[in-house]
């Protein structure tokens, strides 16, 4: 296993504001393509994870819906700044998993990823500009 990947990455699964491993407790290998290596391992989740991740998301949505479009703009623009920080060591596991050419995934987190933060900001409304 890469020990940058396993050291720096979580591979367990979101839900709400807590990291957990799947109901299942079991997991799935993810295979580097270009060297045909185990690069790690993902829980695999069930349907009561499904469940539990909505549950969560139907607890934060009146959180979200309370925030004034200024505070939202705040909050997606930070997620941007926050995942262009990280570019170095996102591209290094999507070429990892992909076999993607590094360059490529560096692309893939500036270009888009990070970029569909700063767009969707551009949504609020003009006024609060």
């Amino acid at each position: 296993m890469d020990a940058y990947v396993s050291e720096r990455f979580d591979l367990r699964m979101r839900v709400g504001e807590m990291w957990v491993d799947g109901s299942q407790r079991d997991s799935t290998p993810v295979i580097n393509p270009a060297a045909g290596e185990i690069i790690a391992h993902v829980p695999q989740a069930t349907a009561d994870d499904a469940r539990a991740a909505l549950e969560a998301t139907r607890r934060a949505k009146p959180i979200w819906a309370a925030l004034t479009p200024r505070e939202r703009a705040t909050c997606l623009r930070r997620v941007g700044e926050l995942v262009r920080k990280d570019v170095e060591r996102l591209a290094r596991i999507i070429s990892l998993e992909e076999g993607k050419p590094l360059r490529e995934a560096r692309f893939e987190i500036e270009g888009w990823t990070a970029g569909f933060f700063a767009y969707f900001v551009g949504f609020r409304p003009r006024r609060l500009r």
